[in-house]
C-alpha cells in the first residue's frame, strides 16, 4: 500500500502527519511525503492548519484516491484515531530541504535559513497537556476549546524527544494552567532541552514562582504571550511585570489581536503601550475562519493590514518611524485617494 501525505499551509513539521508515518510504516505501508500526483497512490491524507486553505486543498486533492481531509483548517471535529493518536512520531518523514522550500522566502541570508530548516526537522514536536483551561468562558475568536475540550495532561517529554537534538517543540495552548508546570519546567531545565513554546504563554496566569522557572531554562525564541482585548489590559499588564522580574523585556513578544470587536485607536494604544515597556509587539489580524479569503476591502481593512506590515516589519520600522511616515501606508493612501475620490477618503478619516 503506498500512503501520500499532504501538509498544506504549515511551516514547520506536521505531527498528525508525523504519526501517520509512523502507523502506516509499522504496517509495512510505503509513505510519500507531499506527492506531486495521485499516480501510484492508495490512500490521501491532507493536513491543513488555516480555513484560508481548505477550498483551494480541496479542489486540487479532492479526487486523489482514498483521500482524507483533516487539521484546524478544515475540521474542528476530526481526530485521529487513538490507534494513531498515540503512536511516537516518524521524525524521518520530513527532511530539512522540505522544511527550507516552506521558510526560505523570509528575509535572511541562505546559509541562515538552512541552519533554520535543519534545526526545526531535527526537533522533537508534541503535546504534554491539550485543552483549555477557560471552556466555561471561551474566547470567542478562538478554536481550541471546541476542537480539544478540557485540559488535561496527554503526554510526557519522553514522547517528544527527538534523539537527533536537545530542541522541542511545545504546542499546548494552556502551559501556565497545567497543575504540573513546576514538575514540567524542572525536567526540562534538568535534561538541559530547548524549548519553544510555540503556542505562547497566558502572561494573565504568570506566578512569580512560574516566571523564576522560565528563566531558568533555555528558550529556542522569544518567550511570547498574547494581549488579546483592550479589557484584558491590567492583568497582561501585571502579568508582564512580574515577568520581567526574571526575563529581560528583549527577549518577550507581545500578539495583539486586532480587528476583533476592536477599532483602530485601541489597537494602536495596546501597541503603543507595549512599545513604551520594551516589549516587541505583533500583530495578529483578525479572518473570520467562515469566509477567510473574503474580506471587504474598505479602509478600515486596507489601513489594518498596512499597520501590521509596519509593526511586523524585521527591521523594526515602528521603532524609529510612525505610522503616519511608513511608505507602505503613504502610498497605500495615495493609490486609494486616486480610486475613491478625496472627499470619500476624508471621511474615511
Amino acid at each position: 500500500m503506498r500512503v501520500g501525505l499532504v501538509d498544506v499551509g504549515g511551516k514547520i513539521t506536521n505531527l498528525a502527519l508525523q504519526k501517520l508515518s509512523s502507523f502506516h510504516k509499522a504496517q509495512g505501508h510505503e509513505v510519500v511525503l507531499n506527492p506531486l500526483s495521485p499516480i501510484g497512490l492508495d490512500k490521501t491524507y491532507v493536513s491543513m492548519i488555516f480555513t484560508k486553505d481548505r477550498e483551494k486543498a480541496v479542489s486540487i486533492y479532492g479526487s486523489y484516491p482514498g483521500v482524507e481531509f483533516g487539521g484546524t483548517g478544515f475540521s474542528l471535529e476530526k481526530k485521529l484515531p487513538d490507534e494513531i493518536e498515540n503512536m511516537h512520531p516518524d521524525y524521518s518523514l520530513y527532511t530539512a530541504a522540505d522544511i527550507f522550500s516552506r521558510i526560505s522566502g523570509r528575509i535572511a541570508k541562505k546559509e541562515n535559513t538552512w541552519i533554520k530548516a535543519e534545526e526545526i526537522v531535527n526537533a522533537g514536536i508534541g503535546f504534554l497537556s491539550r485543552g483549555c483551561v477557560n471552556t466555561a468562558k471561551t474566547c470567542p475568536w478562538c478554536a481550541v476549546p471546541a476542537k480539544e475540550g478540557v485540559l488535561r495532561r496527554v503526554g510526557s517529554l519522553n514522547d517528544i524527544i527527538n534523539p537527533r537534538s536537545n530542541k522541542i517543540v511545545l504546542l499546548d495552548n494552556s502551559i501556565c494552567a497545567n497543575p504540573d508546570i513546576m514538575d514540567i519546567l524542572l525536567e526540562i531545565k534538568q535534561r538541559k532541552l530547548v524549548v519553544d513554546l510555540t503556542q505562547g504563554l497566558d502572561v494573565r496566569r504568570l506566578t512569580p514562582e512560574i516566571a523564576k522557572a522560565l528563566s531558568e531554562i533555555k528558550h529556542w525564541r522569544s518567550i511570547h504571550y498574547s494581549w488579546d482585548m483592550p479589557l484584558a489590559g491590567a492583568s497582561v499588564l501585571r502579568g508582564i511585570e512580574i515577568l520581567s522580574e526574571f526575563v529581560r523585556k528583549s527577549a518577550q513578544m507581545c500578539y495583539v489581536l486586532c480587528g476583533f470587536n476592536t477599532d483602530f485607536l485601541e489597537d494602536q494604544e495596546r501597541v503603543r503601550v507595549l512599545k513604551e515597556l520594551g516589549i516587541k509587539p505583533y500583530i495578529m489580524r483578525y479572518l473570520d475562519p467562515n469566509n477567510p479569503t473574503k474580506s471587504e476591502e474598505t479602509y478600515e481593512t486596507i489601513r489594518l493590514r498596512h499597520f501590521q506590515r509596519y509593526i511586523n516589519a524585521p527591521r523594526a520600522i515602528y521603532k524609529t518611524n510612525t505610522f503616519d511616515e511608513y511608505e507602505g501606508w503613504i502610498n497605500a493612501q495615495k493609490k486609494m485617494s486616486g480610486a475613491i475620490g478625496a472627499t470619500q477618503l476624508e471621511l474615511a478619516w
